[in-house]
């Protein structure tokens, strides 16, 4: 039962780091879109759009 708790950790673990990375990836991609003078709303569309 360890075994599989502690796995379980690490996954959630290694998959919140996962998604920390992302965002900080996003936010530069928007700092570079606002440095470009995109506009606000081509990408807020972008970031709400659903795949």
């Amino acid at each position: 039962m360890k075994e599989k708790v502690d796995f379980l950790f690490d996954a959630y673990n290694k998959m919140y780091a996962e998604k920390q990375e992302l965002e900080r990836q996003i936010n530069c991609l928007v700092k570079l879109l606002n440095a470009i003078n995109c506009p606000a709303s081509v990408i807020n569309k972008a970031l709400n759009e659903e795949t």
